[in-house]
């Protein structure tokens, strides 16, 4: 019996040392093992983070190169933006200027026949006569006109003519006929506008349309006086944003 618990004493302490060395050796191995994994991520990880930097030190060059074309097409852009403005703005001006242009060869060719009326007129035109009238818009929706009227003395200009010429707007406020006479619609104080001239005489002034008042015609009554009083009476046709046009004359 004494030789058996001797022998038990024994066995104890080799078996604790065995199983502590194979802990030991386990421990070590995972540590080596957990080194060797580390050691790896850790060498992907830097590789994959050089990778990641050169590929966005490039990306940032493509950005660069982008950017500065972008920044190069929207000057140009601008330009050629500005080109266009100029050129239509140009174009706008130019087209403006032929309209005056043409504008102004029209009411030339007005005035020269005028004067050649008067130096030489026809055998239809002598004495008295109501030369022009032209009555333009001020501004694009008002009601408000300037009017020129111009009287005429033809072929019988060598002595001074008088006398006073009335205009009388003819038109419709809804379904009722109207008319309004220029002392009613201008400044105009007397229902007949004095004149005297020896050539011809400009009647010049604004006028202002009554709301609701459509104008049609325009009638021209001029009366001299004197030894050879004559009496002119003419119409003209409102065809509208202020445009006459002459339809009647009576003697």
């Amino acid at each position: 019996m004494g030789t058996g618990n001797s022998d038990k004493l024994i066995l104890v302490p080799y078996v604790r040392a065995y199983r502590a060395r194979r802990l030991l050796v386990l421990i070590l191995f995972s540590g080596l093992s957990l080194a060797v994994g580390f050691g790896v991520a850790f060498w992907q990880f830097q590789a994959s983070h050089v990778a990641a930097n050169a590929e966005n030190i490039e990306l940032r060059g493509d950005l660069a190169r982008v950017e500065k074309e972008a920044s190069g097409l929207a000057k140009k852009l601008a330009a050629l933006q500005r080109e266009r403005d100029i050129d239509d703005q140009t174009k706008k001006n130019i087209s403006q200027m032929i309209q005056s242009l043409e504008s102004t060869i029209t009411e030339l060719r007005q005035d020269v026949a005028f004067y050649k009326n008067l130096m030489a007129p026809s055998t239809a035109s002598k004495g008295l006569t109501v030369q022009k009238l032209s009555v333009q818009a001020n501004g694009p929706k008002g009601r408000r006109y300037s009017y020129k009227l111009v009287l005429a003395q033809v072929a019988t200009n060598k002595k001074y003519i008088e006398g006073v010429v009335a205009v009388n707007f003819i038109g419709y406020r809804g379904e009722q006929k109207q008319i309004f006479a220029l002392k009613e619609i201008s400044d105009v104080t007397d229902l007949g506008i004095k004149y005297r001239f020896r050539y011809f005489q400009n009647i010049e002034g604004e006028l202002t349309l009554p709301d609701g008042f459509i104008p049609e015609k325009i009638q021209i009554v001029a009366q001299s006086k004197g030894k050879r009083a004559s009496r002119v009476e003419e119409t003209f046709l409102w065809t509208g944003s202020g445009e006459v046009k002459h339809v009647e004359k009576k003697d």
